[in-house]
């Protein structure tokens, strides 16, 4: 049986994935439940950012429940869920050593979880109750300082910074005597990046921790390994990375915005590579995210991802259609891309003289297509009459096609009237010889631009009434 699952995480669990060869096939994890009424338990396991339902174990005697089978599970973290209020233990289930068994209550505390038979949880386990306890300890210890910072155990506070050392030197063994493991991967994937001091400019300092985070922030989390996409915490961390760390401190207005996305993308996507599946995943993923995105500027991480990772080959599995519908949509939108020079289009006046868009002298343009009949149109275009009177001073001018035709050409004459837009420049191409609706990929009106004194597309596929705050951020751009 196969669903989706999702819930809360109480706890994170790991485990051990062993270099010795299977001493049993398939696998055998017998469940202990004690106190437990109902007569099913379920198992599920993460995937991405997901958790998925995997199974319904029924009892074989009262809270006594088995999982079996002839071939092997899938290394990953697992979850045991319990009726009726979903609480949930984390086990592992590494490639070798899946015949043990888990004993615990209906409390599902880690305190109250014990394994018979894989090192690996045992391992873990004695790490979460040792974390545990320095976490309450810390909590306990924050009682004893006052207001104004000053501590009134020193005594206490020496020994709690010795358990913390200790502590800490015991997650290092483990890293070291577990290598490429699940255990070395969770409980390194839990360290803080600790940055060494920094002796130059003090000016330069918040760059220097920045780009020390950025650069180590992966050092302890194997995006390659087969296990990856089922670690609690993967995802997110991947996530923080792209979203989070990386763009740290830059504005989503600016041009580099994307770019220091799209340089992200490539460190995690290029190490996971090694692995067909989690490179699959996760550049399936951010294909879809991105070409989905409203995110202004976002759609050129979208065609940074088809060019180099689904043009190039090495998304060999996107073919047919689905390679023909990226690529058309990489190729649209590029010409679009924020900080491209938008494409020049000659229309008409309504004397009928031609005028091209790169031909307006303006130190900012707002393109606008419209239609007369369009209702978000009569909405937008009171919006644009106002913000063109407060900044033509600035050098504001109006770029506005009527996207109506042939037969309907003067109809936009009538309405350019009706709706009070003489100031603006507006032009028609009944004809479509320009071809503008293609090359501005219009869709749907109104389609808004901001363009600089160059005609490059500072923003676009704005609201009207969002106009006026993110021009004067992107006047405030360094």
């Amino acid at each position: 049986m196969m669903a989706r699952f999702c819930f809360t995480l109480m706890f994170i669990c790991s485990g051990l994935c062993s270099t010795k060869l299977l001493a049993q096939k398939g696998h055998q994890i017998d469940f202990q439940i004690d106190a437990y009424a109902a007569q099913e338990v379920y198992l599920a396991y993460f995937y991405g950012d997901k958790q998925i339902l995997k199974d319904t174990i029924v009892a074989t005697q009262n809270q006594q429940f088995s999982l079996r089978g002839d071939s092997p599970l899938t290394p990953g973290v697992y979850l045991l869920v319990l009726a009726p209020d979903q609480k949930r233990i984390q086990f592992i289930v590494p490639e070798e050593d899946q015949h043990f068994k888990l004993q615990t209550d209906t409390s599902a505390q880690v305190s109250r979880t014990h394994f018979e038979g894989s090192e690996a949880n045992e391992l873990y386990y004695d790490f979460l109750t040792k974390k545990e306890k320095q976490t309450q300890d810390l909590e306990a210890f924050e009682k004893f300082i006052t207001e104004d910072g000053a501590i009134v155990d020193t005594v206490r506070r020496k020994q709690l910074l010795a358990e913390q050392v200790a502590f800490q030197a015991e997650q290092v063994a483990l890293v070291k005597e577990h290598p490429g493991t699940i255990l070395a991967a969770l409980i390194g994937m839990s360290w803080e990046v600790q940055v060494p001091p920094f002796t130059g400019n003090p000016a330069a300092e918040i760059a220097f921790i920045q780009k020390y985070h950025q650069d180590h922030y992966f050092d302890h989390t194997p995006l390659h390994a087969s296990f990856f996409l089922r670690l609690p915490g993967g995802y997110q961390k991947v996530d923080y990375f792209i979203n989070g760390l990386s763009p740290a401190g830059i504005s989503p207005l600016s041009l580099k915005y994307p770019e220091v996305i799209q340089s992200a993308l490539t460190k995690v996507l290029d190490e996971m590579q090694e692995n067909r599946k989690v490179f699959k995943f996760y550049l399936t993923h951010f294909i879809n995210k991105y070409g989905n995105a409203k995110i202004v500027g976002m759609d050129a991480v979208f065609v940074h991802l088809v060019e180099n990772y689904v043009l190039s080959g090495a998304a060999d599995w996107v073919k047919g259609a689905s390679l023909s519908t990226v690529k058309r949509l990489a190729s649209k939108r590029k010409p679009l891309l924020n900080g491209k020079v938008a494409p020049n289009i000659t229309m008409q006046l309504e004397n009928g003289e031609s005028i091209a868009l790169h031909d307006v002298e303006a130190a900012y343009t707002i393109l606008i297509f419209w239609r007369p009949n369009c209702g978000h149109c009569k909405l937008a275009i009171p919006a644009i009459k106002s913000f063109y009177e407060a900044h033509r001073a600035e050098g504001v001018k109006v770029f506005a096609p009527c996207t109506w035709m042939q037969d309907k050409t003067p109809q936009c004459w009538t309405d350019v009237k009706e709706k009070g837009m003489e100031d603006f420049i507006n032009v028609v191409d009944p004809t479509m010889q320009s071809k503008f609706l293609s090359l501005y990929d219009v869709q749907t009106t109104p389609r808004i631009f901001l363009l600089d004194k160059d005609k490059r597309i500072l923003i676009k596929r704005i609201a009207s009434e969002e106009l006026e705050n993110i021009f004067q951020k992107i006047k405030s751009l360094p």
